[in-house]
């Protein structure tokens, strides 16, 4: 000990600290190593499925709220709120499809199916419309507009709503009204871009097909 009296003690601990950190390894050395050894296959997957979970929950949200309206109106809305669930379960239902695709099917993300998320989108996409996405986002906004007009399809309302339940420390409801304003929010921008890219595109305009294929969905959304 005699020779170590002119060494600092701190400058012994840190050496000795820094030779413990080098050998166990940082935790984010960890998890970037973690994150590497997952295959490109399986990072596809995963975010095929929870693309589906997002669209299941939505879809379920969306059905309830379709039902609240068709039933506690007395009937005045009854179509509106009939539409809006049959749009909203045909949402969950691709959600399902999705989730189930992803974990045990090919899960292919070019597949008409994870390039749909309402059945608009999904009936466009089976045609092979060049204005596919356009009609996909316009699925996803229509059920807002049935239930709350333009104040609940950007997402504002539900948005108010959080920071309501969040001042009355109802977080749980705050979380899932903050959830549904963002995904509004993010449709409703999704669908001003994708006009603005359908009048841009230069193909030819929808066929004859497409178009009855497309209101024969609308129809029997109404019914």
């Amino acid at each position: 000990m005699h020779g170590l009296q002119g060494v600092p003690t701190n400058f012994i601990f840190n050496s000795a600290l820094s030779d413990f950190n080098q050998q166990l390894g940082s935790p984010a050395e960890k998890i970037n190593s973690a994150s590497s050894s997952i295959s490109p296959e399986t990072r596809n997957r995963a975010s095929l499925a929870t693309k589906g979970v997002s669209n299941l929950t939505l879809g379920v949200l969306g059905t309830v709220a379709g039902a609240t309206i068709a039933g506690g109106s007395g009937g005045f809305a009854a179509p509106l709120g009939g539409t809006m669930m049959t749009l909203s379960l045909t949402e969950a239902g691709i959600g399902s499809a999705q989730i189930i695709d992803a974990i045990f099917g090919e899960g292919d993300s070019e597949s008409v199916l994870h390039q749909s998320t309402s059945g608009p989108g999904l009936v466009a996409n089976a045609a092979g419309s060049e204005h596919a996405a356009l009609f996909d986002v316009g699925g996803e906004v229509l059920p807002g507009l049935l239930g709350g007009g333009l104040k609940a399809a950007t997402g504002f309302e539900d948005a108010l709503s959080a920071v309501k339940s969040a001042s009355n420390g109802k977080l749980g409801n705050a979380a899932i009204e903050l959830f549904q304003a963002k995904d509004a929010f993010g449709d409703f921008t999704g669908l001003i871009q994708e006009a603005g890219n359908s009048f841009q595109k230069s193909g030819p305009p929808l066929s004859k097909k497409e178009v009855e294929d497309i209101n024969s969905f609308i129809n029997k959304s109404t019914q």
